[in-house]
């Protein structure tokens, strides 16, 4: 088994970003100040600092002021549970995108 980095589940997140037509970016310079790109999903991290180590969910960006909703439900424990549940996702939206398409070319 190979050991996932950060930058492979942030590849992952940029996916489905690109999937789902959503910013890129979590904050975006408008002006002089910071703005929370609504729509936007990245990863949170929590290491608590017991032996199970750091806890990854999902979550994505619900209001200007940067407020997330955790979209994976709970954290999840390890990064490879969580290249998992981010590999589920990206096969879901794929199901999803491909029975749109059949449905409109129907």
């Amino acid at each position: 088994m190979n050991r996932i980095s950060r930058k492979h589940l942030e590849s992952q997140v940029a996916t489905i970003n690109r999937m789902l037509g959503a910013p890129s970016e979590s904050y975006a310079l408008v002006g002089d100040r910071y703005k929370a790109n609504i729509g936007n999903y990245h990863i949170g991290a929590n290491t608590p600092g017991d032996r199970y180590g750091t806890r990854f969910c999902l979550q994505q960006t619900i209001n200007e002021g940067g407020g997330v909703h955790v979209v994976s439900g709970t954290e999840v424990c390890g990064a490879q549970a969580f290249a998992d549940v981010l590999s589920a996702m990206i096969s879901g939206i794929q199901a999803a995108q491909e029975a749109i398409r059949q449905t409109v070319a129907a």
